[in-house]
Formats: C-alpha cells, structure tokens, sequence
C-alpha cells in the first residue's frame, strides 16, 4: 500500500505538479517536486504529453485514492476507470489548457514504482 504522503510534487514552499524535460537522449523524465523521475526505459511513451499527464495523474491519486488501505493496483483502477468517464481534463486542476495526452495505467504505475522517496506500507 503506498504511503500518499511520500509523493511530495512541492518544491520550496508551494507544490509544483511536475515539469516535463521532454524526450533527452535517455527518454522522458519528469520533475516531480525536488524529485527526478526517470521514465527513459518506459518504451511506450511518445509523446511530451503523455509525460506530462502521468506527473498531474500521480498528485491527483495521491489526493483522491491514496487513503492508506488501497493498494497502488486498486489506486491504479480508481484513476482509470475515473479517466474514462470524466476525460483527461479532470487532471489539469484549476486551468485546463489542452497539453494533456493520456498514457496508460502501466505507465502511471511505473513511474510511481520509480520515485526514489516513495514508501510502501506492508499490511
């Protein structure tokens, strides 16, 4: 069960969501707080888009599914099913401006899987 407050996006004293460093020779990563994901060897990923919309889909299950008794599989499932009756949209809190492209529930969950400072709680 991952602990939702070791997602930390804040960087300073305000949460920033993520920032996209776009395709590097060694793929896509994304800064996600003080925190580098790197998603180089998540193949499947195309677009800068896509990037940018697993960084937003991991702080919106963290604040709406991470509740300490869901596992990352059934947090996973939540956003999914989410997703497809609401659209990508729903991600972009607060100004949506149309730079989201959806990746799929595997690629969320392996960039949770590659965040350094994630925690994971045993039941």
């Amino acid at each position: 069960v991952p602990v939702g407050d070791s997602l930390d996006a804040s960087s300073g004293w305000k949460e920033k969501v993520t920032k996209v460093k776009g395709k590097t020779q060694f793929g896509f990563q994304v800064q996600f707080g003080r925190e580098e994901i790197d998603l180089s060897f998540v193949e499947q990923l195309v677009e800068y888009c896509q990037t940018k919309s697993i960084g937003e889909a991991i702080v919106f299950m963290r604040n709406r599914y991470m509740d300490g008794k869901r596992t990352l599989a059934a947090c996973l499932k939540q956003l999914r099913d989410d997703l497809d009756r609401n659209g990508i949209d729903m991600l972009d809190v607060g100004n949506p401006v149309g730079d989201l492209s959806r990746a799929r529930i595997q690629e969320i969950g392996a960039a949770v899987c590659r965040y350094r400072p994630l925690r994971i709680r045993t039941n």
